[in-house]
């Protein structure tokens, strides 16, 4: 929380060494390592934590690092998979809409960001998107 990714990667990594059964340090790695730029070593720790936790995903993780290297197509591939995995929760749909309006895909972002905000009607972030999202699609209709 207070942006110092280095000591927090330190922190995690040999939290999951003295506890390997563990995921929550391995996926809090990727994490740091994203923050930290380090993507393609955030790529790999994503295949790692697959393969040592198979019933557990990290699609989230994946298409952020993915989007962040400006592998857009990858990355939905991901985040789809995520809202498909979690469709009770905002958190994916946020994603892939920031993502689809990234891309341009104003429409379908903005069913994204009205899925999230039905989940979560607290979330302002998500209700200021739907109403600058409909703002714009009204203002190219006309």
């Amino acid at each position: 929380q207070l942006d110092e990714w280095e000591r927090a990667l330190i922190d995690w990594s040999r939290s999951a060494e003295l506890e390997p059964e563990r995921p929550g340090p391995r996926s809090n790695r990727i994490m740091a390592y994203r923050k930290l730029g380090q993507l393609s070593t955030a790529l790999y720790e994503c295949d790692r934590y697959e393969q040592d936790f198979p019933d557990d995903k990290v699609d989230s993780h994946r298409g952020m690092i993915l989007e962040e290297m400006g592998r857009y197509e990858e990355a939905l591939l991901f985040y789809s998979r995520d809202v498909e995995e979690w469709p009770d929760r905002p958190g994916p749909y946020h994603n892939r809409g920031l993502l689809f309006e990234k891309m341009g895909r104003v429409e379908e972002a903005l069913r994204d960001f009205e899925t999230a905000r039905e989940i979560d009607p607290s979330n302002t972030f998500c209700q200021e998107q739907v109403e600058r999202l409909r703002s714009e699609l009204q203002k190219e209709s006309h």
